[in-house]
Formats: C-alpha cells, sequence, structure tokens
C-alpha cells in the first residue's frame, strides 16, 4: 500500500511537471511573436494585422482561439459570455467562409472604414460606429453570446446587412454584398 502511495506521488510530480514545462513553453511562444494573450480583442486585432511570414496561422472558433507553429497547437479559451464574428463585406469578389481564419481570409475591401450599425432582435439600435477593414479587408465584432442581431454595414453610398445568431460556431460572414 505505502509502494502505491509513493508510485502515484511519483507520478502526480511527472505530470505537474509536464504542465509546468508545457506552461512554459506555450508563454515564450507567445513572447516570441509579441502576441497579448492577457487581451483576446488585441491578440486578435495582432493575428489579423500582423505579418508572420508564414511561420504562424491562427483561426478562431465560438469557444476558442487556435494558432499553429511547427506542428503544434496553441489554444486560448473565449470569454465564455462573449462572441466573436468577423466581416468581409464586398462589392465585386468573396469567397466562401464559416470558421475565420485570423491569419488566412482576405476580403475584397482592404482598410477602408465602414459604418456598422448594430441592432437587436427587436430592431433596437444597440451601437454604431466607425470601424476599418485592416489589411485583411476584415473588421471583427465582440458580441454578448445567445442572442440574435442585425448588423447593417455601409461605406460609401452602398449598404449590405447580416443576420447573426450569436449562439452558433459561425465566425466568418463573407456574404454581405454591398449594393
Amino acid at each position: 500500500m505505502k509502494k502505491s502511495l509513493i508510485v502515484l506521488g511519483i507520478c502526480g510530480v511527472l505530470i505537474a511537471l509536464i504542465f509546468i514545462f508545457k506552461t512554459d513553453d506555450e508563454i515564450k511562444f507567445y513572447e516570441e511573436f509579441d502576441l497579448n494573450i492577457n487581451d483576446q480583442e488585441s491578440l486578435i486585432s495582432d493575428l489579423e494585422d500582423k505579418n508572420f511570414n508564414q511561420e504562424i496561422s491562427a483561426s478562431i472558433s465560438d469557444k476558442q482561439i487556435s494558432i499553429y507553429h511547427e506542428n503544434k497547437e496553441y489554444s486560448l479559451m473565449l470569454e465564455e459570455d462573449l462572441f466573436y464574428v468577423s466581416l468581409a463585406p464586398y462589392v465585386k469578389q468573396t469567397h466562401g467562409c464559416y470558421t475565420h481564419s485570423l491569419t488566412g481570409c482576405q476580403g475584397e475591401l482592404i482598410d477602408k472604414d465602414f459604418i456598422v450599425k448594430i441592432h437587436d432582435e427587436e430592431g433596437n439600435l444597440l451601437e454604431e460606429k466607425i470601424i476599418n477593414s485592416g489589411s485583411d479587408g476584415f473588421f471583427g465584432l465582440f458580441l454578448k453570446k445567445g442572442f440574435t442581431y442585425t448588423i447593417i454595414v455601409e461605406y460609401e453610398d452602398l449598404n449590405t446587412s447580416y443576420d447573426i445568431k450569436a449562439n452558433t460556431d459561425q465566425t466568418c460572414y463573407t456574404g454581405g454584398q454591398l449594393a
């Protein structure tokens, strides 16, 4: 019985050490690429806007941010009550997408300012702001999970709208043709 407890104790220490080293490895990875994991909005923005020369790739689901480097995956859970969507309004050209690639998706309208109006299920205006599409032609929104929103996007004299259910796993919306 005593030997079993000693063996279990040694196994527990070994598992703890493996966990500690994995954490150190992850911390070094985030530091190497100057990724701030303590601010999810900044992290997502950095992943979308920085040029990593294909050294890393990243995607975002309804539950986590996944970053890939040298056959390793680093995952960060999103805050439980927030839902992230990325939108790429277009005039002439788009692509199909469901799960947003933070480092790979490319929208048509690069570095453009859009007027974005977020409405709740009853049509009430929750927020209106100007958002820039950045170097990838996308802009992202953090929405409260579990609700349905209508997002109206205006660009110059054109507009489009998106109906978004913030309780699905779709994080990429590329179907909003501006007309």
